[in-house]
Protein backbone atom coordinates (compact mmCIF):
# COMPACT_ATOMS: atom_id res chain seq x y z
CA UNK A 1 0.00 0.00 0.00
CA UNK A 2 2.71 2.38 0.73
CA UNK A 3 4.59 1.66 -2.10
CA UNK A 4 1.40 2.51 -4.15
CA UNK A 5 0.84 6.03 -2.36
CA UNK A 6 4.64 6.69 -3.47
CA UNK A 7 4.06 5.56 -7.38
CA UNK A 8 0.69 7.59 -7.17
CA UNK A 9 2.32 10.71 -5.37
CA UNK A 10 5.24 10.69 -8.11
CA UNK A 11 2.96 10.49 -11.26
CA UNK A 12 0.90 13.73 -9.77
CA UNK A 13 4.06 15.53 -8.74
CA UNK A 14 4.96 14.67 -12.87
CA UNK A 15 1.75 16.24 -13.75
CA UNK A 16 2.38 19.47 -12.33
CA UNK A 17 5.91 19.95 -13.64
CA UNK A 18 4.22 19.18 -16.90
CA UNK A 19 1.03 22.07 -16.16
CA UNK A 20 3.71 24.44 -14.89
CA UNK A 21 5.90 24.37 -17.85
CA UNK A 22 3.01 25.64 -19.84
CA UNK A 23 2.11 28.27 -17.42
CA UNK A 24 3.96 31.28 -16.99
CA UNK A 25 3.74 34.16 -14.81
CA UNK A 26 2.60 37.53 -15.88
CA UNK A 27 4.53 39.51 -17.46
CA UNK A 28 5.70 43.11 -15.87
CA UNK A 29 6.13 45.08 -18.72
CA UNK A 30 6.80 43.96 -22.61
CA UNK A 31 10.33 44.32 -22.60
CA UNK A 32 12.49 44.05 -25.61
CA UNK A 33 15.67 42.67 -25.74
CA UNK A 34 17.20 44.13 -28.98
CA UNK A 35 19.66 46.67 -27.79
CA UNK A 36 21.18 43.98 -25.05
CA UNK A 37 21.52 41.55 -28.73
CA UNK A 38 23.09 44.40 -30.17
CA UNK A 39 25.31 45.22 -27.61
CA UNK A 40 26.60 41.43 -27.21
CA UNK A 41 26.77 41.78 -31.41
CA UNK A 42 29.39 44.43 -30.64
CA UNK A 43 31.18 42.62 -28.35
CA UNK A 44 31.85 39.93 -30.25
CA UNK A 45 32.55 42.27 -33.65
CA UNK A 46 34.40 45.32 -32.84
CA UNK A 47 33.86 46.67 -36.09
CA UNK A 48 29.74 46.54 -35.89
CA UNK A 49 29.73 49.82 -34.63
CA UNK A 50 31.27 51.61 -37.40
CA UNK A 51 29.71 49.38 -40.07
CA UNK A 52 25.99 50.77 -38.26
CA UNK A 53 27.60 54.59 -38.28
CA UNK A 54 27.97 53.82 -41.80
CA UNK A 55 24.71 52.49 -42.60
CA UNK A 56 23.29 55.73 -40.60
CA UNK A 57 25.21 57.81 -42.38
CA UNK A 58 23.79 56.32 -45.51
CA UNK A 59 20.63 56.36 -44.71
CA UNK A 60 20.44 60.31 -43.45
CA UNK A 61 21.62 60.89 -46.40
CA UNK A 62 19.16 59.10 -48.51
CA UNK A 63 15.96 60.39 -46.28
CA UNK A 64 17.75 64.03 -47.27
CA UNK A 65 16.44 64.17 -50.87
CA UNK A 66 13.95 61.43 -50.90
CA UNK A 67 11.74 62.27 -48.29
CA UNK A 68 8.09 62.65 -49.13
CA UNK A 69 8.48 60.35 -52.60
CA UNK A 70 5.80 58.06 -53.84
CA UNK A 71 7.05 54.91 -53.12
CA UNK A 72 5.58 51.45 -54.13
CA UNK A 73 4.35 48.84 -51.84
CA UNK A 74 7.17 46.24 -50.36
CA UNK A 75 6.10 42.41 -50.18
CA UNK A 76 7.77 40.55 -47.43
CA UNK A 77 7.79 36.45 -47.28
CA UNK A 78 7.80 35.07 -43.70
CA UNK A 79 8.76 31.54 -42.28
CA UNK A 80 8.01 31.27 -39.25
CA UNK A 81 10.05 28.22 -36.78
CA UNK A 82 7.46 27.01 -33.93
CA UNK A 83 9.85 25.81 -31.28
CA UNK A 84 8.69 23.75 -28.59
CA UNK A 85 8.60 21.78 -25.76
CA UNK A 86 5.15 21.38 -24.23
CA UNK A 87 1.70 21.41 -26.33
CA UNK A 88 1.03 24.85 -25.45
CA UNK A 89 3.82 26.13 -26.87
CA UNK A 90 3.06 24.57 -30.36
CA UNK A 91 0.88 27.23 -31.08
CA UNK A 92 -1.76 26.60 -33.83
CA UNK A 93 -1.92 27.87 -37.33
CA UNK A 94 -4.56 30.20 -36.76
CA UNK A 95 -2.65 32.24 -34.12
CA UNK A 96 0.32 32.86 -36.97
CA UNK A 97 -2.16 33.90 -39.24
CA UNK A 98 -3.76 36.76 -36.94
CA UNK A 99 -0.34 37.18 -36.86
CA UNK A 100 0.50 38.44 -40.03
CA UNK A 101 -2.82 40.24 -40.10
CA UNK A 102 -1.99 42.03 -37.70
CA UNK A 103 1.33 43.07 -39.01
CA UNK A 104 0.03 44.20 -42.08
CA UNK A 105 -2.72 46.29 -40.46
CA UNK A 106 -0.08 47.93 -38.39
CA UNK A 107 2.15 48.44 -41.22
CA UNK A 108 -0.52 50.03 -43.22
CA UNK A 109 -2.69 51.69 -41.39
CA UNK A 110 -5.14 49.85 -41.51
CA UNK A 111 -5.30 48.50 -37.72
CA UNK A 112 -9.53 48.80 -35.99
CA UNK A 113 -7.67 51.10 -33.37
CA UNK A 114 -6.43 53.74 -35.69
CA UNK A 115 -8.95 55.83 -34.47
CA UNK A 116 -7.23 56.07 -31.15
CA UNK A 117 -4.19 58.39 -32.46
CA UNK A 118 -4.54 61.70 -30.91
CA UNK A 119 -5.67 64.63 -33.22
CA UNK A 120 -2.16 66.37 -32.61
CA UNK A 121 -0.62 63.27 -33.38
CA UNK A 122 -3.10 61.96 -36.15
CA UNK A 123 -1.23 63.97 -39.37
CA UNK A 124 1.71 61.79 -38.35
CA UNK A 125 0.12 58.72 -38.45
CA UNK A 126 1.55 56.71 -41.58
CA UNK A 127 0.99 53.54 -43.77
CA UNK A 128 4.48 52.22 -44.12
CA UNK A 129 3.45 50.58 -47.74
CA UNK A 130 4.66 47.43 -46.28
CA UNK A 131 3.60 43.80 -46.80
CA UNK A 132 3.92 40.40 -45.10
CA UNK A 133 3.02 36.91 -46.67
CA UNK A 134 3.49 33.52 -45.11
CA UNK A 135 6.03 31.93 -47.77
CA UNK A 136 4.29 29.68 -50.16
CA UNK A 137 8.36 28.76 -51.48
CA UNK A 138 10.98 27.14 -49.70
CA UNK A 139 14.45 27.37 -50.57
CA UNK A 140 14.43 24.12 -52.34
CA UNK A 141 11.52 25.38 -54.55
CA UNK A 142 8.99 23.24 -53.26
CA UNK A 143 5.54 24.61 -51.88
CA UNK A 144 5.16 24.92 -47.75
CA UNK A 145 2.80 27.18 -46.02
CA UNK A 146 5.57 29.10 -43.91
CA UNK A 147 5.49 27.13 -40.86
CA UNK A 148 8.63 25.23 -39.52
CA UNK A 149 7.35 22.84 -36.64
CA UNK A 150 10.47 21.97 -34.27
CA UNK A 151 10.14 19.82 -31.22
CA UNK A 152 13.27 20.44 -28.57
CA UNK A 153 14.30 19.20 -25.29
CA UNK A 154 14.76 23.02 -24.23
CA UNK A 155 12.88 24.15 -21.50
CA UNK A 156 13.54 28.09 -22.80
CA UNK A 157 15.59 29.63 -24.64
CA UNK A 158 17.70 33.34 -23.64
CA UNK A 159 19.18 35.99 -25.94
CA UNK A 160 21.84 33.42 -27.06
CA UNK A 161 20.49 32.49 -29.96
CA UNK A 162 20.19 28.76 -29.64
CA UNK A 163 16.49 28.87 -30.94
CA UNK A 164 18.15 29.81 -34.12
CA UNK A 165 20.22 26.76 -34.31
CA UNK A 166 19.14 22.55 -34.75
CA UNK A 167 22.40 21.56 -33.41
CA UNK A 168 21.22 23.69 -30.14
CA UNK A 169 18.03 23.19 -29.33
CA UNK A 170 16.49 25.56 -31.81
CA UNK A 171 15.54 25.64 -35.75
CA UNK A 172 17.61 26.80 -38.21
CA UNK A 173 17.06 29.65 -40.69
CA UNK A 174 16.08 29.98 -44.32
CA UNK A 175 18.31 32.20 -46.39
CA UNK A 176 18.00 35.86 -44.59
CA UNK A 177 18.08 37.57 -47.54
CA UNK A 178 15.12 36.17 -49.04
CA UNK A 179 12.37 35.28 -45.97
CA UNK A 180 11.81 37.30 -42.90
CA UNK A 181 12.54 34.64 -40.47
CA UNK A 182 10.39 34.67 -37.09
CA UNK A 183 11.21 32.52 -34.19
CA UNK A 184 8.53 31.55 -31.65
CA UNK A 185 9.76 30.02 -28.42
CA UNK A 186 9.58 30.17 -24.28
CA UNK A 187 11.62 32.80 -23.75
CA UNK A 188 13.42 32.41 -20.37
CA UNK A 189 11.14 34.35 -17.70
CA UNK A 190 14.52 35.31 -15.92
CA UNK A 191 15.36 37.80 -18.82
CA UNK A 192 12.35 39.51 -18.95
CA UNK A 193 12.30 40.16 -22.31
CA UNK A 194 9.16 38.88 -24.38
CA UNK A 195 11.19 39.45 -28.11
CA UNK A 196 13.89 40.56 -29.48
CA UNK A 197 15.09 41.35 -32.87
CA UNK A 198 18.23 41.68 -35.19
CA UNK A 199 19.26 45.17 -36.62
CA UNK A 200 20.18 45.58 -40.55
CA UNK A 201 23.72 45.79 -41.14
CA UNK A 202 24.69 43.80 -38.62
CA UNK A 203 26.15 40.84 -41.24
CA UNK A 204 24.71 38.41 -39.02
CA UNK A 205 23.41 36.30 -41.75
CA UNK A 206 22.24 32.82 -40.04
CA UNK A 207 20.31 34.49 -36.94
CA UNK A 208 18.59 37.54 -39.04
CA UNK A 209 15.02 38.04 -37.61
CA UNK A 210 13.42 38.17 -34.61
CA UNK A 211 12.23 36.07 -31.60
CA UNK A 212 8.92 36.16 -30.13
CA UNK A 213 7.55 34.58 -27.02
CA UNK A 214 5.21 32.26 -27.53
CA UNK A 215 2.89 34.22 -25.41
CA UNK A 216 2.85 37.45 -26.71
CA UNK A 217 2.50 36.05 -30.62
CA UNK A 218 -0.73 36.56 -32.21
CA UNK A 219 -3.95 36.24 -30.41
CA UNK A 220 -4.50 33.46 -28.00
CA UNK A 221 -6.72 33.14 -24.57
CA UNK A 222 -3.14 31.68 -23.55
CA UNK A 223 -0.97 34.84 -24.18
CA UNK A 224 -0.63 37.35 -21.18
CA UNK A 225 -3.58 39.30 -20.81
CA UNK A 226 -1.61 43.04 -21.38
CA UNK A 227 0.27 41.45 -24.46
CA UNK A 228 -2.71 39.68 -26.88
CA UNK A 229 -2.97 41.92 -29.90
CA UNK A 230 0.17 40.72 -31.79
CA UNK A 231 2.05 43.73 -31.32
CA UNK A 232 5.42 42.57 -29.76
CA UNK A 233 5.86 41.30 -32.87
CA UNK A 234 5.18 44.79 -34.64
CA UNK A 235 7.73 45.79 -32.72
CA UNK A 236 10.15 43.63 -33.49
CA UNK A 237 9.56 43.78 -36.94
CA UNK A 238 10.24 47.67 -36.50
CA UNK A 239 13.67 47.21 -35.16
CA UNK A 240 14.44 44.55 -37.85
CA UNK A 241 13.68 47.08 -40.09
CA UNK A 242 15.66 49.57 -38.22
CA UNK A 243 13.51 51.80 -35.82
CA UNK A 244 14.81 52.39 -32.63
CA UNK A 245 13.03 52.84 -29.26
CA UNK A 246 11.31 56.19 -29.50
CA UNK A 247 12.88 57.44 -26.37
CA UNK A 248 16.51 56.60 -27.79
CA UNK A 249 17.63 54.33 -25.34
CA UNK A 250 19.32 56.41 -22.92
CA UNK A 251 17.61 55.42 -19.89
CA UNK A 252 15.73 58.71 -18.41
CA UNK A 253 18.63 61.72 -19.77
CA UNK A 254 16.49 63.24 -22.49
CA UNK A 255 19.93 63.24 -24.54
CA UNK A 256 18.85 60.13 -26.83
CA UNK A 257 17.28 59.98 -30.45
CA UNK A 258 15.51 57.23 -32.52
CA UNK A 259 16.84 58.99 -35.65
CA UNK A 260 13.44 60.10 -36.84
CA UNK A 261 12.20 64.16 -36.68
CA UNK A 262 8.14 63.19 -36.18
CA UNK A 263 8.65 61.31 -33.02
CA UNK A 264 8.80 63.73 -29.97
CA UNK A 265 11.56 63.19 -27.74
CA UNK A 266 10.78 61.84 -24.09
CA UNK A 267 12.15 60.42 -20.97
CA UNK A 268 12.44 56.78 -21.40
CA UNK A 269 9.66 54.39 -22.52
CA UNK A 270 6.45 54.64 -21.45
CA UNK A 271 4.64 51.22 -20.00
CA UNK A 272 1.02 50.21 -18.48
CA UNK A 273 -1.89 51.02 -20.38
CA UNK A 274 -3.21 55.18 -21.05
CA UNK A 275 -6.69 55.94 -21.99
CA UNK A 276 -7.10 57.60 -25.11
CA UNK A 277 -5.77 61.10 -25.57
CA UNK A 278 -4.01 60.74 -22.28
CA UNK A 279 -0.76 63.32 -22.32
CA UNK A 280 2.08 62.29 -20.54
CA UNK A 281 5.02 65.51 -20.23
CA UNK A 282 8.76 64.40 -19.95
CA UNK A 283 11.82 66.20 -21.56
CA UNK A 284 10.03 69.22 -22.01
CA UNK A 285 7.98 67.98 -24.88
CA UNK A 286 4.83 70.08 -24.14
CA UNK A 287 2.05 70.53 -25.27
CA UNK A 288 1.34 67.28 -26.46
CA UNK A 289 4.09 64.92 -24.47
CA UNK A 290 5.33 61.53 -25.16
CA UNK A 291 4.25 59.40 -28.05
CA UNK A 292 3.39 56.47 -25.51
CA UNK A 293 0.72 54.99 -28.15
CA UNK A 294 3.94 54.69 -30.99
CA UNK A 295 4.70 50.82 -31.36
CA UNK A 296 8.24 51.32 -30.62
CA UNK A 297 7.27 51.84 -26.97
CA UNK A 298 6.71 49.65 -24.16
CA UNK A 299 2.90 50.17 -23.47
CA UNK A 300 0.44 47.49 -23.05
CA UNK A 301 -0.57 46.18 -26.98
CA UNK A 302 -3.91 47.84 -25.81
CA UNK A 303 -1.87 51.30 -26.15
CA UNK A 304 -0.28 50.97 -29.48
CA UNK A 305 -1.21 51.86 -32.59
CA UNK A 306 0.98 54.55 -34.58
CA UNK A 307 4.09 54.76 -36.71
CA UNK A 308 4.96 57.83 -37.71
CA UNK A 309 6.05 58.97 -41.35
CA UNK A 310 9.34 59.24 -40.51
CA UNK A 311 9.77 55.70 -38.74
CA UNK A 312 7.88 54.58 -42.40
CA UNK A 313 10.26 56.61 -44.11
CA UNK A 314 13.00 55.41 -42.58
CA UNK A 315 12.14 51.44 -42.82
CA UNK A 316 11.37 52.12 -46.32
CA UNK A 317 15.23 53.24 -46.76
CA UNK A 318 16.34 50.44 -45.37
CA UNK A 319 15.31 48.45 -49.08
CA UNK A 320 17.60 51.04 -50.31
CA UNK A 321 20.39 51.79 -48.28
CA UNK A 322 21.03 47.92 -46.82
CA UNK A 323 22.24 45.53 -49.43
CA UNK A 324 21.01 42.55 -47.45
CA UNK A 325 17.00 44.12 -46.86
CA UNK A 326 17.61 45.22 -50.29
CA UNK A 327 17.79 41.68 -51.63
CA UNK A 328 14.47 40.87 -50.37
CA UNK A 329 13.05 43.08 -52.74
CA UNK A 330 14.28 40.38 -55.66
CA UNK A 331 12.64 37.30 -53.33
CA UNK A 332 9.89 34.70 -54.72
CA UNK A 333 9.14 32.89 -51.68
CA UNK A 334 5.99 34.10 -51.16
CA UNK A 335 5.28 32.88 -55.35
CA UNK A 336 3.44 29.21 -55.59
CA UNK A 337 6.28 27.04 -56.89
CA UNK A 338 2.91 25.79 -59.04
CA UNK A 339 2.29 28.40 -61.24
CA UNK A 340 1.89 28.77 -64.00
CA UNK A 341 4.69 28.53 -67.19
CA UNK A 342 5.32 31.34 -69.69
CA UNK A 343 3.19 31.61 -72.58
CA UNK A 344 0.38 29.45 -70.93
CA UNK A 345 -1.22 31.85 -68.54
CA UNK A 346 -4.56 32.56 -70.14
CA UNK A 347 -5.41 28.45 -68.86
CA UNK A 348 -5.70 30.22 -65.23
CA UNK A 349 -5.89 34.08 -64.92
CA UNK A 350 -8.94 34.89 -66.00
CA UNK A 351 -10.12 39.05 -66.31
CA UNK A 352 -13.39 40.63 -67.87
CA UNK A 353 -16.36 42.54 -67.09
CA UNK A 354 -20.09 42.62 -67.44
CA UNK A 355 -22.33 44.32 -68.36
CA UNK A 356 -20.54 45.63 -71.01
CA UNK A 357 -21.71 48.62 -72.18
CA UNK A 358 -22.37 49.38 -68.66
CA UNK A 359 -24.34 52.95 -67.25
CA UNK A 360 -23.44 53.40 -64.82
CA UNK A 361 -22.23 50.15 -62.64
CA UNK A 362 -19.90 47.44 -64.00
CA UNK A 363 -18.25 44.23 -62.35
CA UNK A 364 -14.66 43.30 -63.01
CA UNK A 365 -14.19 40.15 -62.63
CA UNK A 366 -10.96 38.33 -62.30
CA UNK A 367 -8.92 34.91 -61.27
CA UNK A 368 -5.53 34.36 -59.90
CA UNK A 369 -3.82 30.92 -59.53
CA UNK A 370 -1.93 31.71 -56.44
CA UNK A 371 -1.18 34.29 -53.92
CA UNK A 372 0.09 37.63 -55.35
CA UNK A 373 0.27 41.30 -55.03
CA UNK A 374 -2.72 42.58 -57.02
CA UNK A 375 -3.08 45.75 -58.56
CA UNK A 376 -6.51 46.98 -60.65
CA UNK A 377 -6.83 50.08 -62.01
CA UNK A 378 -9.20 52.41 -64.60
CA UNK A 379 -7.95 54.84 -66.74
CA UNK A 380 -9.58 57.30 -69.31
CA UNK A 381 -9.05 57.64 -73.12
CA UNK A 382 -6.00 59.94 -72.41
CA UNK A 383 -4.09 57.03 -70.34
CA UNK A 384 -4.92 59.54 -66.56
CA UNK A 385 -5.86 57.40 -64.08
CA UNK A 386 -8.92 57.10 -62.80
CA UNK A 387 -9.36 55.27 -59.90
CA UNK A 388 -7.13 52.62 -58.49
CA UNK A 389 -9.85 49.62 -57.31
CA UNK A 390 -7.36 46.94 -55.73
CA UNK A 391 -3.33 47.30 -54.42
CA UNK A 392 -2.76 44.63 -52.21
CA UNK A 393 -2.04 40.71 -51.73
CA UNK A 394 -5.12 38.36 -52.37
CA UNK A 395 -4.78 34.72 -52.12
CA UNK A 396 -5.52 32.52 -54.97
CA UNK A 397 -8.81 32.60 -56.30
CA UNK A 398 -12.37 34.68 -57.93
CA UNK A 399 -12.77 37.81 -57.12
CA UNK A 400 -15.79 40.09 -58.10
CA UNK A 401 -14.85 44.46 -57.71
CA UNK A 402 -17.58 46.83 -58.75
CA UNK A 403 -16.81 49.79 -60.67
CA UNK A 404 -19.34 52.95 -60.24
CA UNK A 405 -18.60 55.51 -63.38
CA UNK A 406 -21.96 57.76 -61.96
CA UNK A 407 -19.61 60.88 -62.16
CA UNK A 408 -17.72 60.07 -65.34
CA UNK A 409 -18.55 61.17 -68.91
CA UNK A 410 -19.44 58.66 -71.57
CA UNK A 411 -17.20 57.12 -73.60
CA UNK A 412 -14.52 54.22 -73.72
CA UNK A 413 -12.17 53.17 -70.04
CA UNK A 414 -9.46 50.54 -69.85
CA UNK A 415 -9.07 48.79 -67.02
CA UNK A 416 -5.61 46.90 -65.72
CA UNK A 417 -4.50 44.11 -63.80
CA UNK A 418 -1.09 43.67 -62.98
CA UNK A 419 0.51 40.56 -60.45
CA UNK A 420 3.33 39.06 -59.95
CA UNK A 421 3.18 36.82 -63.29
CA UNK A 422 0.01 38.69 -65.38
CA UNK A 423 -0.54 41.74 -66.48
CA UNK A 424 -3.67 42.43 -68.98
CA UNK A 425 -5.90 45.69 -69.92
CA UNK A 426 -9.26 45.51 -71.29
CA UNK A 427 -11.54 47.78 -72.95
CA UNK A 428 -15.05 48.98 -71.47
CA UNK A 429 -17.68 51.54 -72.36
CA UNK A 430 -19.87 53.77 -70.06
CA UNK A 431 -23.17 54.94 -71.95
CA UNK A 432 -25.21 56.87 -70.22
Amino acid sequence: MKTLIITLFLAFVSVLNIFAQDMKKQAPLDQCGTMQVLELMKQQDPTLEEKLNKLEGNVQEYLKHNQGSQRDVITIPVVVHIVYKTTAQNIPDSQIHDQIRILNEDFSKTNPDAWKVPGWFAPLAANCQINFVLANRDPKKKPTNGIIRQSTTKTSFTTNDDVKFKNKGGSNCWPTDKYLNIWICNIDDASGITGYAVFPGSGYVLGDGIVVDYQAFGISPNNYPNYNLGRTATHEVGHWLNLRHIWGDDGTECTGTDFVDDTPNQGGPNTGGYAVNSIIISCGNDPYGDMWMNYMNYTWHISRYIFTIGQAERMQSIFVTDPWRASLLTSNGYVSPNRPVSGNTESVFQLNNYPNPFNPVTVIRYQIPFSSFVSLKVYDMSGKLVVTLINKMQEAGGYDVTFDGKGLASGTYFYSLETDQFSEIKKMVLVK
